[in-house]
This record gives structure tokens, C-alpha cells and sequence, in this order.
């Protein structure tokens, strides 16, 4: 398919549902973050990869800037292909911090969709979870028309 090629409808349809699936999950993701960013910093402490004085700053900003990757997915069209590569570069980096956790043998919970140190431990199933989701995120970018310059 060359550059000049319309995108088919079912493509742009099925790149538009991935976007509001994704939305939906960094918008669920980023709530009790939201909500609770004492709790959240604890979780980020637990993961012990940050040095100590960017815990609270990586807490405070790191559920903000999933729930506008959130609304930039649902928004449209126009801001889709940046906001799921940005969708892309925020899932590698939480399966790296999963996977050098889980490598270490360290039994935490994930902080992913609740800050309770007493939820469910982490597993390779995040991490399987977010690989699918990063394989969803390309599609929708694949299948996401170019915006022309107006």
C-alpha cells in the first residue's frame, strides 16, 4: 500500500476502538494514583529504582501524564499517533521495571491499577499484558491516518 493510499475504513474503525481500549486502561491505571499519591509513592518506593528525591515528583506526575495520554487517545484522530507512541514508550518502561523486579525475586504488587501494597503480586502475566497491549498500540498507529498539515 503506497503513501497515497486511503487507510480502509474497517482499519481506521478498528484503530479507533484500540484507542478508547487503551484509553480506557491508562485512564482506570491513573485514578487511584490520582486520588492517592502518598500510597502510589510507597508503590514506587517498593520498586526501589529510583533514587529517593524523584519518587514524590515520578508520583505526582506519572498518573497526571497517564490520564492525559488517556484523553489524548480518546480526543481523536489528530492526537492518536503521538499519544500511542507515548502509549508505547510508558508500557516499556513499565515491563522493564517489572521484569528487573521479578528477576530480582522481589514479591510486590504491581501498582498498576491499584496503589494497595496488599494487592495482587506482580507476575510475567503484566508483563505479558503489556506486551499485547504494545502489539495493540502498533496496530493502531499502522492503521491511524496521516493528519495533513491544513
Amino acid at each position: 500500500m503506497s503513501a497515497d493510499t486511503p487507510t480502509p475504513p474497517w482499519k481506521t474503525t478498528a484503530a479507533r476502538i484500540i484507542a478508547l481500549f487503551i484509553a480506557a486502561i491508562f485512564a482506570l491505571a491513573a485514578a487511584p494514583k490520582i486520588a492517592q499519591p502518598a500510597a502510589f509513592a510507597e508503590a514506587v518506593f517498593r520498586y526501589h529504582l529510583l533514587p529517593d528525591s524523584a519518587i514524590n515528583l515520578f508520583a505526582v506526575y506519572m498518573p497526571w501524564t497517564e490520564a492525559v495520554l488517556a484523553l489524548a487517545l480518546i480526543a481523536g484522530a489528530r492526537y492518536r499517533k503521538g499519544a500511542l507512541l507515548l502509549a508505547i514508550a510508558l508500557l516499556v518502561v513499565f515491563i522493564i521495571a517489572m521484569s528487573i523486579n521479578l528477576y530480582r525475586g522481589v514479591d510486590i504488587a504491581c501498582g498498576c491499577f491499584s496503589v494497595a501494597s496488599t494487592a495482587e503480586s506482580m507476575s510475567w502475566l503484566n508483563i505479558a499484558r503489556n506486551i499485547g497491549l504494545i502489539a495493540l498500540a502498533l496496530l493502531a498507529w499502522r492503521w491511524t491516518p496521516a493528519q495533513n498539515a491544513a
